[in-house]
């Protein structure tokens, strides 16, 4: 009988299956190093496929690409665990009562490992496109003993949270986690996944509801004169809550800065966006932006795996903003998209 291969060794032939003697292009290289860097973080316990399975899969690897071969691989994962329970169940019904401890222990065991199954797969639909630039010029960290540990590290506390219950809002959050990690290691720091993994889902509420009254500027998000609508009220996920008490409920959670000051630099121009207002700020001279909530750089990672939504409230806060800055000090234009 042919020696059986891991899941987890066939993925990374299965993904570099069809790779030309040159080498993969740059997209196609950075998209298989990706979703191994994905589908490592189950580890070497993956249950076994057959070498036929393996080179099936590879061929699939060739033909659809890494990303949707790696969906493939999890997917087919996924199917083994629950036939792999549903043998146990069976066996459980006809066993004694003492063999029935170890088989519940193997059940809860195998539930777990679907639970992290659907978070990794889940990542696999959160890739980036990457920009087509010389890879060259920016070459990854260097692999070092202290670097394997941190992320070594950063994979313990992921899969922990992973395998737990998780309600649905979380284990998305999990999966954008494990997505943006994997595309660039040591961008999503510890405390922010055990902050996923633990926050309150009123927390998570509040400030998905902060993003969608945040603008952009440049690669900032922030919402501006929050004291002078500190009393209009917005809707979270759960209820309708003031623009004052959701600052309140956010203030201790380390996700934002408040009465943080933004510098414009004089000559310089600004693209600031809100859904789809889009405005250019030449300023003639350098001027502050206060009164305003910052996110902090853990705020700006969680915010990073979000769909802001425009509503309303947060288009008329933009807009008095837009109207309040100072002709003497920059000339406003509106952008027109193509």
């Amino acid at each position: 009988m042919a020696k059986k291969k891991t899941a987890s060794e066939n993925g990374e032939r299965q993904l570099t299956a069809g790779k030309p003697a040159g080498g993969l292009g740059l997209s196609g290289g950075k998209a298989v190093n990706w979703t191994l860097n994905v589908i490592k973080s189950m580890g070497p316990w993956l249950i076994s496929q057959s070498d036929k399975a393996s080179e099936a899969h590879a061929r699939n690897a060739a033909r659809l690409g890494a990303v949707a071969a790696g969906k493939e691989l999890m997917l087919q994962e996924v199917k083994l665990y629950s036939d792999h329970q549903a043998a146990l169940l069976e066996k459980f019904r006809a066993a004694k009562p003492a063999a029935r401890i170890q088989i519940q222990r193997d059940l809860e065991e195998a539930d777990r490992r679907l639970r992290h199954l659907h978070v990794v797969t889940q990542a696999l639909n959160y890739r980036k496109e990457p920009q087509m630039e010389n890879s060259s010029a920016h070459p990854g960290p260097k692999k070092t003993q202290a670097l394997e540990a941190s992320e070594a590290h950063w994979m313990d506390k992921f899969n922990e949270l992973a395998r737990a219950h998780n309600e649905p809002w979380r284990a998305e959050l999990l999966a954008r986690a494990l997505a943006a990690e994997a595309s660039a290691p040591g961008s999503v720091p510890p405390r922010l996944v055990w902050f996923i993994g633990t926050m309150e889902e009123m927390i998570f509420d509040a400030f998905s509801a902060l993003i969608d009254l945040s603008f952009s500027i440049r690669t900032s998000r922030v919402v501006v004169a929050h004291k002078r609508f500190a009393e209009i009220w917005t809707t979270t996920h759960a209820r309708d809550i003031s623009l004052g008490k959701l600052l309140f409920v956010l203030a201790e959670t380390g996700l934002i800065a408040n009465d943080a000051t933004y510098r414009f630099g004089k000559g310089e121009v600004y693209i600031t966006t809100y859904g789809n207002l889009k405005y250019s700020l030449k300023c003639h001279e350098s001027m502050k932006l206060k009164e305003s909530v910052f996110l902090t750089e853990m705020g700006d990672t969680l915010a990073s795996f979000a769909d802001p939504k425009a509503t309303p409230i947060g288009a008329e806060m933009f807009e008095a903003w837009i109207k309040s800055l100072p002709e003497s000090k920059c000339t406003v234009s509106k952008v027109q998209e193509a």
